[in-house]
């Protein structure tokens, strides 16, 4: 749930001009998820999104690779793949937050992830892929080989 919601988040942040908190729990229940600003607040931070201002005023927008890097970013430690699966491994308790970010990224790489506390396990259709989407996390990640 909390995967399907965080990516939720995303996506509303992405198409919306959203200022507060409460007009982004507003959008999430329109959408059929009843959820707490305690919780968006939680979901926000682990997502890297921010504040910044546009022509309408301020709103929240997600910050990527490319406007800066976000804390997110900053906690991959390493992507690996395993046969049809690739292993990332995180900071604790930046798994979800970084599966939510893979699943909106690359969905048509992935057949699905599962996040734990440190680790996500992302399964992918063939070894192939795996390679190439490890290879994707590294660059999104900033993850240098040693």
């Amino acid at each position: 749930m909390k995967n399907k919601r965080q990516n939720l988040i995303l996506q509303i942040i992405r198409e919306n001009k959203i200022s507060t908190h409460e007009q982004l729990v507003a959008e999430l229940k329109a959408r059929g998820v009843s959820v707490t600003q305690a919780t968006v607040s939680r979901d926000m931070q682990a997502l890297g999104i921010v504040k910044t201002p546009s022509s309408d005023g301020y709103v929240y927008t997600v910050r990527d690779d490319k406007s800066g890097g976000a804390a997110v970013y900053d906690t991959v430690l390493s992507a690996e793949s395993a046969m049809h699966t690739v292993v990332i491994k995180t900071r604790p308790g930046m798994a979800s937050g970084v599966a939510a970010i893979a699943d909106a990224r690359f969905a048509g790489d992935m057949l699905g992830s599962i996040a734990g506390d440190d680790t996500v396990f992302v399964i992918t259709r063939n070894e192939q892929t795996a390679k190439r989407l490890a290879d994707k996390i590294k660059e999104l990640f900033k993850i240098s080989e040693d």
